[in-house]
């Protein structure tokens, strides 16, 4: 097989993941797939590398992020389903991720029916029992330095005692992303909590926010960096198939 017909066969499988994965979305303004591979592996279904840029993404949950960069050392693929248009993905490893979303872009994340379902009956571990928070509604600003503010409202549920609660934080995110710390936070509205459920509460918003290592579905998620700039937050992670 000559070079120019292993380009075909990569620009082929390009085009194939492309449309696989705009299908797979519920909008995309720009993307691009380039895939380095040899035609052994191509039949196989083991790709090289790919790098996959895609800008003004929605997905089918209703998060939309600004611009979304995958390169990948190594990865299998249902190569039958691929070429018929349905990008499905069998092995993954070594693969960094950049995500950039815009505030906008967070706000409408955080009141998207997908993370008020997420964090319906959310358990917040108090002592010996748990707090049960409904997420409400909520507003992000990002003015810079790396500031993070939140505001929300929550119904909490104790002992079978239900109560609203509106409250505000402001985080930093410390240089080079790699930690995070609580510069304010309040309650509003005239609403507010007993001192040690306040502390849980502040305990494991600090601890989620500082997590590093996540696992989702078949994938391990660990987060290199996050930068969060003026109405903007910038993620960086590597994902690898959990064996």
């Amino acid at each position: 097989m000559t070079h120019s017909e292993e380009n075909i066969g990569e620009q082929a499988l390009n085009k194939a993941i492309e449309v696989g994965l705009s299908e797979q979305l519920k909008q995309v303004d720009y993307l691009d797939v380039d895939v380095q591979t040899n035609p052994l592996k191509l039949v196989q279904g083991e790709v090289d590398s790919v790098t996959v840029d895609g800008r003004g993404v929605i997905t089918q949950k209703d998060i939309r992020f600004e611009r979304i960069v995958v390169t990948t050392d190594q990865l299998e693929i249902n190569l039958i389903k691929t070429i018929l248009g349905s990008f499905e993905l069998e092995y993954l490893e070594n693969a960094n991720v950049q995500i950039v979303l815009t505030e906008e872009d967070l706000n409408r994340a955080l009141n998207s029916q997908y993370v008020v379902e997420q964090l319906h009956n959310f358990a917040i571990p108090i002592g010996q029992e748990s707090l049960y928070l409904d997420w409400q509604s909520g507003s992000i600003s990002l003015p810079g330095e790396g500031l993070f503010y939140l505001e929300g409202k929550s119904v909490v549920e104790r002992k079978l005692e239900k109560k609203m609660i509106s409250f505000e934080t402001c985080f930093r995110i410390l240089e080079g992303g790699q930690s995070v710390s609580l510069v304010s936070g309040k309650y509003k509205d005239n609403t507010d909590l007993p001192l040690d459920i306040t502390a849980s509460f502040l305990s494991q918003i600090i601890e989620l926010v500082n997590t590093k290592k996540l696992n989702i579905k078949n994938l391990e998620v660990v987060i290199k960096e996050i930068i969060v700039a003026y109405q903007a937050v910038t993620i960086k992670f590597s994902l690898d198939s959990k064996t």
